[in-house]
């Protein structure tokens, strides 16, 4: 039997089918098994590419909530410097008196020290420094109310607009809360982080969230970007369908940035070092076809996570069906090509999101790695092995129109031709999904496909 197909996964799976007939006509009769060399050129740039893409799109309205580092591992009980990585390069250092002033960026944070209480009648005792971002700092506390249990208290900076954009985030995952009580659900069953509550310190907005683990990206990163077992695929998948189940059926709540960092384990570390993996002496048990890098596959042991319970973070971007939906959503590297070609998009767009993550956390490596929208669509026709219809293509807006398309001699409509060989090379680096897998698991490239579609 094969690996993937015991797995419940498929119990939920948005179909695409119904709202885009995208792809003509396959992209080439040829078999590709193209080595991939593109795994360390873009890894190690790609906490800068985040924020350029960020950083240069968004209207007024979406910056003001923007696409940076808002919510992301906030949650962590892990101190390594790996689970702090932001937008703001804010220290990763673990300390009782941790400074209040950024050296890189000049960000003032609340300043604090161990002991000091935070809440009403002083519920929360600050005991540790987990981590700072753009948006605020994040203290491990000690809930009196419920026997010094940790939370994790993200403290929001000063600024006007940053307020705003939690009041955003918390009023969405107060009405996710009100719709999982009313209809018996937990937070583990519907996998996305539990908020506790809300309230002000002097001029300060907080937000008590619960103290979870590291992330997927942390862990995919500490094991030099090789991809996770089987199980733990499999494991992913579940709590990324469960979650958007919910979301989408129940809310019609769309999360529009979905990604290896928003997913953090649900165990929380107890290692001293802040550690929040396991050893397991056994490397990865597979070789992927036409992938280099088997040196770095040797240069360390393959570290598991304690524990294979995921959930879902970072809402402030979430969008209801019936909010004002900004043009571009999603990180580069998740976002879907109804987004890049400015046809609208919905709740599907997640669907995109998740194929492309859990490829990732497959392979180790990004699906669609690049920075460019013309090569990003010639990258996915390159994955899933046809090309767009020119039906599909010709419901872009103008600009796109304009800027990725043409009409060939028959007037159909097609992608714009790459003539750079930096991109030419990128492309050709991309791979069929069916050649991305290795024997016995093409299940798992189907329901990739499948979210692709």
């Amino acid at each position: 039997m094969n690996a993937f197909q015991s797995s419940p996964v498929m119990c939920y799976h948005n179909s695409r089918h119904g709202d885009y007939s995208r792809y003509g006509r396959p992209y080439s009769s040829t078999s590709y098994y193209a080595s991939s060399r593109h795994s360390h050129k873009w890894r190690g740039s790609r906490s800068r590419s985040h924020r350029g893409t960020r950083s240069t799109r968004w209207s007024s309205r979406w910056s003001s909530r923007g696409y940076d580092d808002y919510g992301k591992k906030h949650y962590h009980d892990t101190q390594s410097s790996a689970s702090y990585s932001s937008t703001s390069g804010g220290s990763s250092v673990s300390s009782d008196h941790p400074p209040a002033k950024n050296k890189d960026d000049d960000i003032v944070h609340f300043e604090w020290k161990r002991g000091d209480r935070l809440g009403e009648q002083g519920r929360y005792i600050c005991m540790k420094h987990l981590g700072d971002g753009t948006f605020g700092r994040v203290i491990g506390c000690a809930d009196t109310y419920y026997n010094n249990q940790m939370v994790a208290v993200k403290v929001i900076r000063d600024v006007q607009r940053y307020k705003e954009s939690a009041e955003i985030e918390a009023e969405i995952l107060q009405r996710l809360n009100r719709r999982m009580e009313k209809w018996g659900l937990t937070h583990a069953e519907t996998h996305i982080v539990r908020l506790y509550e809300t309230f002000y310190h002097n001029q300060y907005y907080c937000l008590a969230f619960e103290v979870l683990g590291c992330s997927l990206y942390d862990l995919i990163k500490a094991n030099n970007y090789r991809g996770l077992f089987m199980t733990d695929v499999q494991a992913l998948a579940r709590a990324l369908f469960k979650s958007l189940k919910f979301c989408h059926d129940e809310m019609k709540l769309t999360h529009t940035d979905l990604k290896p960092e928003n997913v953090l384990f649900m165990e929380a570390t107890t290692k001293h070092d802040g550690s929040c993996y396991e050893y397991d002496a056994a490397d990865l048990p597979r070789r992927l076809r036409g992938c280099d890098g088997h040196s770095r596959r040797r240069t360390k042991l393959y570290l598991r996570p304690k524990c294979d319970k995921m959930k879902v973070i970072d809402f402030g971007n979430g969008t209801f069906r019936d909010d004002h939906h900004s043009s571009i959503v999603n990180t580069r590297q998740y976002r879907s090509p109804e987004v890049i070609l400015g046809h609208g998009w919905n709740e599907v767009s997640d669907m995109w999101s998740v194929g492309c993550i859990l490829m990732e956390a497959y392979s180790g490596e990004l699906l669609f790695p690049t920075h460019d929208n013309l090569e990003h669509l010639h990258m996915m026709e390159r994955v899933l092995d046809r090309k767009f219809s020119s039906h599909y293509l010709g419901r872009s807006n103008s600009e796109s129109k304009a800027k990725l398309l043409t009409l060939d001699r028959y007037s159909q409509w097609t992608l714009h031709g790459i003539h750079d060989h930096k991109h030419l090379q990128n492309i050709h680096d991309c791979r069929p999904l069916r050649y991305m897998v290795a024997s016995g698991h093409e299940l798992l490239a189907d329901l990739v496909e499948r979210c692709l579609e």
